[in-house]
């Protein structure tokens, strides 16, 4: 599981808080398959959006932003415990 509140920049160049948050788990009720990743942007209250990252099994996932505004989502794909990178905006997320 991974939560990230993505920041704007202010005039000062200053990161200005959103009330953007993505969070990133595993959809599957018992297993760790399909990662998702799922938006809300009221502070947390509802997370209307979600994206499918990865089918099957995948975890132990963490969120960055990166430095041209895109998120960067670093996971674990099935039994051998290979490290996998997805890049996504949060068009993507919003099935933009």
């Amino acid at each position: 599981m991974s939560y990230l509140r993505p920041a704007e920049v202010g005039a000062n160049r200053a990161p200005v808080r959103t009330r953007t948050a993505l969070f990133s788990n595993n959809a599957h009720p018992s297993a760790r398959n399909d990662l998702t990743v799922r938006l809300s942007t009221d502070d947390g209250a509802s997370w209307p959006a979600r994206a499918l990252v990865k089918p099957g099994g995948a975890g132990y996932s963490t969120m960055a932003v990166l430095a041209d505004g895109t998120v960067g989502n670093l996971y674990e794909v099935g039994d051998t415990g290979g490290i996998y990178f997805a890049r996504f905006s949060l068009g993507w997320v919003k099935g933009a």
